[in-house]
């Protein structure tokens, strides 16, 4: 009797963190096609024949990074498609592949970066870097675009 109540239990739980799940991801999507309908765009100036900006492929060069790094004899760097491990406080490079050409005059992007379990703004763990030309940011965080 206790194993199906405990059972039971289990059961009601996950079922319950599915619901939120699925509220909290449709909220958030609806949060989103929002704001860039609305706040990202003056809707006059939006060319419907141009798509919205998406990024298709990240690339990164493993043998350039990880020489950089002093991370390219690491075991875990060895591996086939194993994550790249980067020293905390050194530049990294790597590109990004849209699914049309980038026009800075009219495109807004952001790279946004976390870290750990549960990133944070406020504990340093979690960042949004609008890409900037200039490298004049007193910021601990530079995202610009080198060609």
């Amino acid at each position: 009797l206790q194993r199906t109540s405990c059972q039971n239990a289990a059961k009601n739980y996950k079922q319950e963190l599915q619901k939120r799940f699925c509220a909290k991801y449709s909220s958030d999507v609806s949060n989103t096609r929002s704001i860039i309908s609305n706040d990202l765009f003056d809707n006059n100036s939006i060319d419907s024949s141009s798509p919205i900006l998406q990024v298709e492929n990240v690339g990164f060069d493993r043998k350039v990074e990880g020489s950089r790094h002093h991370t390219d004899r690491y075991e875990v760097m060895q591996e086939e498609g194993a994550a790249l491990v980067f020293r905390r406080g050194q530049p990294f490079s790597f590109v990004l592949h849209f699914n049309r050409a980038f026009n800075p005059e009219e495109d807004y992007f952001h790279l946004q970066a976390e870290f750990g379990h549960t990133p944070l703004i406020p504990k340093g763990t979690k960042y949004k870097l609008p890409l900037s030309e200039n490298s004049d940011n007193d910021d601990d965080w530079e995202f610009s675009p080198v060609n």
